[in-house]
């Protein structure tokens, strides 16, 4: 048996697993940009192939839009309130352990006023109330508890509307419906302080699920032109790591052009992850490598990297600052973030989805006997 039907035996259904491994791999460049902006001096911007988290948080929506529309495409799409059971357990159950460890971090720590950089200081530094307890677990974007969190509010809120929107994209046509709604959204920079911030996020957010949606509803055609002009696809790959990484925006020399680009980051991020998506499934060696095991397993455990990594960061930092020098504990820190996502995942991430997977059992078994 290869390595490929190993990793399909192991999954409940048939998966992509490349998708899967680019998570994992742009979840551990979220934990080294993290890592990179907790201690000053550091030049962020020389480490960005390992350290971008902002275009890998756009990575993971464009992924999230993707894989999520497939079911309605290919008219598999379990019942509505089987599928917001599954994303619950999902999403917001392993959210919720995460959150009360970074509120338990916060009650032992954020009464020692370590201060590093502006960025570490948003966390665990402010006094905890109900209120904003109360908007964690609502996962509302702020940092106090754990900066990392600010996404996933996102995430859910997208989760619950997805079999919506797509449904929309399929009466106005996907590619339609993406070009024009992202004409709309991004044709003026919008403010992203308070709530206005939130809501313009939010229709940004809903152009990144619509872009990785209308990618895997034209998978056949995109799989067709890609295999005819297949030797063109290193240069995509180029071309998307070049948005990505936003090194367009970052020219000595900006047309008009490309200096307004900079004001609408989250498009040139998206389009840069589309490329790259599609290079991930139609470009052979590239493929190929993120099937293997390493970057699988990064996949398997990316969401509860993704939640652990700031708790680990900053207890670590916490604890060890005045004992153990800076460039040890950047060498121990993602180690332990590893460490801690591996158990997270296997104790609380993977048990959810499995009482997920149950709960849809005991809702479909009621059905059929109150249908009987």
């Amino acid at each position: 048996m290869n390595e490929e039907q190993e990793l399909q035996k192991r999954s409940s259904q048939p998966r992509l697993f490349q998708l899967d491994a680019l998570r994992g791999i742009a979840a551990v460049t979220v934990v080294f940009h993290h890592l990179f902006q907790t201690f000053p001096g550091i030049p962020i911007t020389k480490l960005e192939l390992i350290s971008s988290g902002r275009s890998a948080v756009v990575l993971f929506f464009v992924l999230s839009g993707y894989v999520l529309s497939i079911p309605m495409w290919k008219k598999r799409q379990m019942p509505y309130r089987l599928y917001l059971i599954r994303r619950f357990c999902r999403i917001y159950l392993p959210f919720a352990v995460a959150a009360s460890l970074s509120i338990l971090g916060a009650t032992i720590f954020h009464k020692t006023g370590l201060s590093l950089t502006p960025w570490f200081n948003q966390t665990w530094h402010t006094p905890i109330t109900i209120p904003i307890v109360v908007k964690q677990f609502l996962m509302y974007p702020m940092p106090y508890f754990n900066t990392a969190f600010w996404s996933l509010g996102f995430e859910m809120q997208m989760s619950v509307v997805m079999p919506l929107l797509c449904l929309l994209m399929l009466w106005l046509n996907p590619a339609a419906f993406t070009l024009i709604y992202g004409l709309a959204v991004f044709a003026y920079p919008m403010t992203t302080n308070g709530w206005p911030g939130y809501i313009a996020l939010s229709f940004q957010t809903i152009f990144l699920f619509s872009l990785g949606a209308t990618l895997a509803r034209y998978d056949a055609v995109l799989r067709q032109v890609c295999a005819r002009f297949g030797q063109w696809l290193w240069l995509v790959l180029a071309t998307s790591m070049y948005l990505y990484y936003d090194f367009l925006l970052k020219m000595p020399f900006r047309p008009v052009l490309i200096a307004g680009l900079s004001r609408r980051i989250f498009l040139v991020n998206g389009l840069g992850s589309a490329g790259i998506l599609i290079c991930s499934l139609h470009l052979p060696p590239l493929a190929r490598w993120l099937r293997h095991s390493v970057p699988e397993y990064l996949g398997r455990i990316s969401y509860s990297l993704y939640l652990i990594h700031g708790i680990v960061l900053f207890a670590t930092v916490y604890s060890l600052t005045g004992h153990l020098r800076v460039r040890w504990m950047m060498g121990v820190i993602p180690v332990l973030a590893l460490a801690a996502a591996h158990f997270f995942c296997i104790t609380v991430e993977e048990p959810t989805m499995r009482l997920g997977k149950r709960l849809c059992e005991v809702v479909q078994h009621r059905s059929v006997e109150v249908r009987d």
